[in-house]
């Protein structure tokens, strides 16, 4: 119970980050959404409940805050869930950081691409821009993530 607290308020806390700091950070008007970027990583690592956890509750965030209809963002990153687990089963059955590199931004054009089409907003060049700038926050989460993991290994060894 504990630890879906603790991953509640980390989601809730990256919806504020994406929120409010994330504007802030944009190029050329262009930011990156880290809900879906940390649906990505999560998904293509394998943690797939956590990832589903960042896709509700987050999306859900998103599409209060957001100019989507409301739901779209949720529905979206759910389905983007499914869309990676059937590549990972498919075609990836080894992820790297190649593969997260690929992944995250073909999802954040898709992303973009999405919305432009809902919202009726023509595309530019500058989606392309967006997708290089998840690419490097996506290398930075999984590096985390990873570093997490490998230390979370550590301490149980300890403990037995």
């Amino acid at each position: 119970m504990i630890k879906l607290i603790f991953k509640i308020l980390i989601i809730i806390f990256g919806v504020i980050l994406q929120l409010v700091l994330i504007p802030i950070l944009n190029i050329k008007g262009i930011y990156p959404n880290i809900i879906l970027i940390s649906v990505v990583v999560l998904t293509l690592m394998d943690f797939t409940t956590d990832a589903f956890l960042v896709a509700c509750f987050g999306g859900i965030c998103l599409d209060m805050a957001g100019v989507l209809p409301f739901g779209l963002n949720t529905l979206f990153l759910i389905g983007l869930i499914f869309l990676i687990q059937y590549l990972i089963t498919k075609y990836f059955p080894q992820i790297n950081v190649l593969i997260i590199i690929i992944v995250t931004f073909l999802s954040s054009l898709l992303f973009y691409l999405f919305s432009s089409l809902i919202l009726k907003i023509p595309l530019n060049w500058l989606i392309f821009l967006e997708g290089i700038y998840a690419i490097l926050l996506s290398l930075i989460f999984f590096i985390v993530l990873r570093i997490f993991i490998q230390h979370s290994a550590i301490v149980k060894i300890e403990k037995q």
